[in-house]
């Protein structure tokens, strides 16, 4: 059974545990890999968004959100997690005005053919086993326990394909990376 966001927001405003392990099956991979394009090492990656759904989850910040604002304060907030420690380590950030990531999200709705060609385009330079590695995490949400079982190989090799994959489409988009972003929102986008 598929949960959207107000199935979510309701059960966790309700109390029931269900609902943060709907949420963290909905977005944790998705938010892991936007981290990664910020802090390009997945494990840490991977706890900065676990510190985020703790700190929800614990101080119930779920409360005051609307269920059409949810992913948009998901991702504001590892984003700015992100520029914190980038920020406390020396490294200057580019802040990205919440506007502009609600433009993003508002656009991911709404993908027309031109961008869709355009992520096709930078996956489909990807070596085959990468491209499937990524679009089996990303794109269908398998876990990187089931992605690996899946084709056979190492959870090690699936995070290290995945890294690898994720800075390629970085690097083949340039100064269109943020299109990335359409990606992790759209679990049921295809690239054939």
């Amino acid at each position: 059974m598929i949960h959207d966001d107000a199935d979510i927001l309701r059960m966790l405003k309700s109390g029931e545990r269900d609902g943060m392990k709907f949420l963290l099956r909905r977005y944790y991979r998705s938010l892991v890999l936007f981290v990664d394009g910020f802090m390009h090492n997945l494990s840490e990656s991977e706890d900065i968004v676990q510190e985020q759904f703790i700190k929800l989850w614990e101080n119930r910040l779920f409360d005051g959100i609307h269920a059409k604002a949810l992913s948009t304060y998901l991702f504001t907030i590892s984003r700015n997690a992100c520029f914190n420690i980038l920020e406390h380590r020396g490294i200057q950030t580019e802040r990205i005005s919440p506007s502009h990531l609600d433009i993003a999200f508002h656009e991911a709705e709404r993908l027309d053919e031109r961008t869709v060609q355009l992520v096709r385009e930078a996956l489909n330079k990807l070596p085959q086993r990468m491209r499937e590695i990524v679009y089996s995490v990303v794109c269908e949400n398998y876990s990187y326990a089931e992605t690996a079982e899946r084709f056979g190989i190492s959870i090690n090799t699936v995070k290290t394909s995945l890294r690898k994959g994720m800075k390629q489409l970085r690097d083949d988009l340039g100064d269109r990376k943020d299109l990335l972003v359409f990606l992790f929102l759209l679990g049921n986008f295809s690239f054939d």
